[in-house]
């Protein structure tokens, strides 16, 4: 059944004239006429009684201009819908990042973005920088957000934000007058960190073995105020970048840096090579570039 027949229909039935009904819609009176028969032949009902000369509907007719018309009402409000959902997503930007990335930086990127694109919208999957990585490979997100380096030809990387990672540890431990801490004098501790898909992970575990030994990990976690606090009840230490500690400091704990090697924790924005991204994602990846720049 064609919904643009049913709609001539009620137009015609509510002006209560064929030549009204056409100019208001218009068509030619004679291509609404045809409409209207088609209509009828198809449901197989006679809307309109053509025997008398005053427009009247058949009583079937009559029927069918209520049910009808509760019809297209419906219609017209899931188009709506419809609609509205499309438009949302035509502003949702998608971004995959780890969850200290998150709450470091980027709810002060979308706060300042949202002052100049009030209707755009966020979603974030939050996981470490090795899985992003491979979710963005994948075209899964707009926009990734990860802890260089990356290696990928799959991608395109813009380097935006750099940092040093630090020892973290409890206020009466052995190191904490120490300004900086040589890696290899951490061989015997027991370290607490994030899970091994995190990037975080992987360059604790890399400058370790680079000193000579493996570090006694006894726990991990994907949650950066968990290790923390872990810390902080004197469980074990951790290394991690310094703007969390910077930016959440936490009673009882001590940061101290470190060296050989010195660690960097370089944050970089990732997209998927010739994947076409919403223009609002773009626009957000020239806000987060440009604030960058000025920072």
């Amino acid at each position: 059944m064609n919904i643009k027949d049913i709609r001539y229909f009620q137009m015609v039935a509510e002006y209560k004239n064929f030549t009204k009904a056409a100019e208001k819609l218009h068509i030619t009176q004679s291509g609404l006429s045809k409409a209207i028969k088609s209509l009828e032949n198809e449901i197989g009902i006679t809307l309109i009684d053509r025997s008398v000369k005053k427009f009247t509907l058949t009583e079937k007719g009559k029927a069918f201009q209520s049910y009808s018309n509760e019809t297209l009402i419906k219609i017209d409000s899931e188009l709506a819908k419809l609609e509205n959902n499309l438009q949302k997503n035509n502003n949702l930007i998608t971004i995959g990042l780890p969850p200290v990335i998150g709450s470091v930086y980027f709810a002060k990127f979308i706060a300042n973005f949202s002052k100049i694109y009030p209707y755009a919208s966020f979603s974030m999957f939050e996981d470490g920088s090795n899985i992003v990585k491979q979710d963005m490979e994948n075209g899964k997100y707009d926009i990734g957000v990860i802890i260089s380096p990356v290696r990928s030809d799959k991608l395109v990387v813009e380097h935006i934000i750099y940092g040093e990672m630090v020892l973290v540890v409890h206020k009466s431990h052995r190191l904490v007058n120490n300004k900086y801490v040589n890696i290899r004098e951490l061989e015997r501790e027991k370290f607490i960190t994030f899970k091994e898909d995190f990037m975080v992970y992987n360059k604790t575990v890399n400058a370790c073995q680079k000193n000579g030994f493996t570090p006694d990990i006894i726990f991990k976690t994907a949650q950066w105020d968990f290790i923390i606090e872990m810390v902080r009840q004197n469980h074990g230490i951790t290394i991690m970048p310094k703007t969390i500690l910077e930016r959440y400091p936490t009673e009882g704990v001590v940061y101290i840096g470190v060296k050989n090697p010195v660690m960097k924790w370089n944050i970089a924005i990732i997209t998927k090579k010739n994947k076409v991204i919403p223009e609002i994602a773009k626009n957000f990846l020239e806000f987060i570039m440009a604030t960058s720049r000025k920072n």
